[in-house]
């Protein structure tokens, strides 16, 4: 198994609860095909590899670390038995244009799940699908919606009726 970590050596135990440069939540993705989501999150969303281990075969991604933004996504390669299968997930991040990020996503090859349009609720949002399945919506925040109770039963029903 090859390491390749960007990580200091390994240091004395600490009182510390969360390791540093992490967040509270991280997602973790097992998926067919890690290194491309590895590419997809590298490429499109200028993710950053913190520590990558690689199987004996020098292929198979046994855990990675990447950061995007202020978040840690970590993802492996899953296994053929029961013990970590692969599945799509959906994901949720923030770009600081979320239109040249979609165009940027179709160009590195992911699929089109909705092009980005304006919301209700103050984000520009589109989606798209990456090698392994996976949905990432992309969002820009452009406003805090100020809505009447009756501005949010409209939007509400607009919704549903998409």
């Amino acid at each position: 198994m090859a390491t390749e970590s960007k990580a200091a050596p390994a240091a004395a135990a600490t009182n510390v609860w969360q390791r540093p440069d992490f967040s509270t939540v991280a997602a973790y993705l097992i998926s067919d095909g890690a290194q491309k989501v590895i590419d997809f999150m590298t490429e499109v969303l200028g993710a950053t590899t913190m520590h990558r281990i690689v199987g004996d075969d020098g292929a198979t991604i046994r855990h990675a670390i990447l950061k995007i933004g202020d978040t840690v996504v970590m993802i492996a390669d899953g296994s053929k038995d029961a013990s970590s299968p692969a599945f799509p997930v959906w994901l949720h991040v923030y770009v600081p244009d979320v239109d040249q990020t979609y165009e940027l996503a179709l160009k590195s090859g992911a699929e089109s799940v909705q092009a980005p349009k304006d919301e209700c609720y103050g984000d520009r949002m589109g989606g798209v699908k990456d090698a392994a399945g996976n949905t990432w919506w992309i969002a820009t925040h452009k406003f805090l919606p100020q809505c009447s109770k009756a501005d949010a039963a409209a939007c509400s029903k607009e919704e549903a009726a998409k």
